[in-house]
Formats: structure tokens, C-alpha cells, sequence
């Protein structure tokens, strides 16, 4: 479904978003393998959702280049430089562009969320009394 390149901006997302950490929840997004199950569940999407990822991950790939000297696109940046992308994008004005980066946030938490230690940690799946 997704190309080699958005493969790489995919994957650079998540390690931005959730990368190693010390906190005790659970391995970070890539050790997870979020951006695969990310990819497997594209192929269960709708035609239009399935279509529309990808350009989700090329305007996150290219929002950077608008951000001012030392233009350069996202899979490009440093974690702490995408990282602060991604915090400016969940703040943007325009819509769309806001929209896409929160639909391959939840995407990536909710996978993230499902991996034995993190749902342990967490108590994700588990009933509510």
C-alpha cells in the first residue's frame, strides 16, 4: 500500500511520537512495530482513507520546508526537531493539515497501546469495573 518513501516518513514519524523512554510503559513505537501494523491495517481501509494516507504522511513530510531557514523536510530532522514539528502541527490553524496529523497520531497510540507490555502497563483493553 504505501511506498518505500512513506514507509521511512512513517516510520520517522513514530519515532518521534513515541520514542524509547524510561518510563516503564512499554518499548517505543518502533520497537512495537507500529509502522507496520499501521501499513497492514491500510489494506483493511475504505478507498478513500487507503488513498488519503498517503498524502497525510507527504504533508507532514513537507510542512517543515514552511517553518523557516534551514529548510528541510521532516524525515530529514533530528528526533527533538521532529518532535517539535509534530507539537506545532497539533496546534495548526489549517484544519486539514491538523486533521492528517491526528488521524496518524491515533493510529499510532492505538497500536502502540495493543503491545502486551504497554496494555499491561496501562490497563488497555481491560473492562471498567
Amino acid at each position: 500500500m504505501l511506498g518505500q518513501r512513506e514507509r521511512r516518513i512513517l516510520a520517522h514519524f513514530v519515532d518521534a511520537m513515541i520514542p524509547p523512554g524510561t518510563d516503564g510503559l512499554g518499548p517505543s513505537g518502533i520497537e512495537a512495530d507500529v509502522p507496520a501494523k499501521i501499513e497492514r491495517q491500510l489494506a483493511s481501509f475504505p478507498p478513500g482513507p487507503r488513498f488519503l494516507l498517503p498524502f497525510a504522511l507527504w504533508a507532514i513530510e513537507l510542512y517543515p520546508l514552511a517553518l523557516g531557514p534551514g529548510l528541510r523536510p521532516f524525515s530529514s530532522l533530528s528526533r527533538s526537531e521532529r518532535t517539535r514539528a509534530l507539537e506545532r502541527l497539533e496546534h495548526h490553524v489549517f484544519y486539514p493539515l491538523r486533521s492528517a496529523y491526528l488521524a496518524i497520531k491515533l493510529l499510532a497510540f492505538l497500536f502502540w497501546a495493543e503491545h502486551p507490555k504497554v496494555a499491561r502497563a496501562t490497563h488497555w483493553g481491560q473492562g471498567c469495573g
